[in-house]
């Protein structure tokens, strides 16, 4: 298989956030979009969110992890949107944190693979988001994520511990 083949071949994924619906409560409004900008299929396992860093007056969450979808599967063209509800009725300071996307492709279901996309911006009226680097972080990500699926996935009688804003189809 050549370059063209093999980059063709991947699953190429985009995370971008969209406008908040609600102005008083920009943290918890603003959704992001998950798209399949590739030419083959895969399966989102589950989409995390994770804050890095939020504060919001003397209000602060750290190093927090919630599942916000999980199990749709994305053809080429398709999105799903998900809307994380951190704080809602504050508008932070200062946000950093990042969606990850825990994918399979088809015809490799014993592997998972990660999609980060890290954000961090101020609000004035508008989110204006920054799109920022997420190596320095993975680490970081990848330990509390294996902590909240031992923690709560593991755990889970069949009950998920979805957002209660599940993903929506585009």
């Amino acid at each position: 298989m050549g370059a063209s083949g093999f980059i063709t071949s991947r699953p190429q994924i985009s995370v971008s956030p969209q406008d908040a619906t609600d102005y008083t409560s920009p943290a918890s409004s603003t959704s992001y979009r998950i798209a399949n900008t590739g030419y083959v299929d895969f399966k989102v396992v589950h989409v995390y969110s994770y804050i890095h860093v939020m504060r919001a007056g003397s209000m602060v969450l750290e190093k927090s992890v919630a599942l916000e979808s999980e199990g749709s599967e994305l053809t080429p063209g398709e999105a799903e949107t998900i809307t994380p509800r951190w704080f809602r009725g504050k508008i932070p300071d200062e946000f950093d944190m990042a969606i990850v996307v825990d994918y399979k492709k088809f015809g490799l279901a014993f592997r998972k693979y990660f999609r980060f996309k890290r954000f961090e911006g101020p609000y004035s009226g508008t989110w204006n988001w920054n799109e920022q680097p997420v190596d320095d972080m993975k680490p970081e990500i990848d330990e509390q994520i294996a902590e909240f699926d031992r923690e709560y996935l593991a755990k889970r009688p069949g009950e998920s511990q979805i957002s209660p804003f599940p993903a929506r189809r585009e």
